[in-house]
């Protein structure tokens, strides 16, 4: 991506960002920082302030830009699925109550699904570890988070600011999923992402194509309570253990 592409607005306010970030020692020529720095990290902090007004800390952290895998160390990030219970690329029981997200807190990791039919997640680390990281910013089928405990899927969303996941993307992800014997109608889905959104069972939002179903009531109308610690999000009593 070069400047030259940028929308005017855009491409101003990326040059006096990256002036800072060069003055603390940025390696990155303009493009790399603006794909790798600078639009990745709008999403997440959109008036700029992870340049830290100067703070020279917080450049040091974005020196290289965000972290783009490559196949080996992707591969570290793979999650696999035995008889509906997710194992992460150790063979063990995928938990993401040691993991956290910028949007969801604790208890939740970030999450995509490759075109090579597999998905992969890990804590979102802002500045650092994004959906983008994965495929080094290359296409997916569906970007999204996720909270899943002991192996079992609680609960996901297409939350995502690189990849803007929408209906069609949510469902490819439910559809795997499903055909992977992952029993939706045990976990909660959010399809329409904002700050307090609904979580219906996700076998309703798959078998209404990734969208909130209109025949349904949701099991919960707000978010659960964002954790500021390791832990186990709050799980509703009526979806059982």
């Amino acid at each position: 991506m070069q400047a030259r592409h940028w929308g005017p607005t855009i491409a101003g306010t990326a040059e006096l960002r990256y002036q800072v970030y060069r003055a603390h020692g940025g390696l990155l020529s303009i493009g790399a920082f603006v794909d790798r720095v600078f639009l990745i990290n709008m999403e997440d902090d959109p008036t700029g302030m992870y340049l830290g007004g100067g703070n020279s800390a917080n450049v040091d952290a974005l020196r290289h830009g965000v972290t783009y895998c490559d196949e080996t160390q992707r591969e570290s990030y793979a999650l696999t699925i035995q008889n509906g219970r997710i194992h992460d690329a150790s063979g063990n029981l995928f938990d993401t109550s040691s993991r956290e997200t910028a949007f969801s807190g604790h208890g939740w990791a970030i999450f995509v699904l490759g075109f090579d039919n597999r998905l992969y997640a890990n804590s979102h680390i802002v500045n650092m570890f994004h959906h983008s990281s994965f495929f080094a910013g290359g296409p997916v089928q569906c970007g999204g988070e996720l909270c899943c405990i002991a192996g079992r899927l609680r609960y996901i969303t297409s939350k995502t600011g690189h990849y803007k996941s929408g209906r069609n993307e949510f469902y490819r992800v439910l559809s795997f999923l499903e055909y992977q014997g992952v029993v939706l109608n045990n976990a909660l889905a959010a399809a329409d992402i904002r700050a307090n959104q609904k979580y219906f069972r996700a076998s309703a939002i798959y078998h209404a194509h990734g969208k909130e179903p209109g025949d349904a009531t949701p099991v919960l109308t707000t978010s659960p309570p964002k954790l500021t610690a390791p832990g186990v999000p709050h799980w509703p009593t009526v979806m059982g253990p």
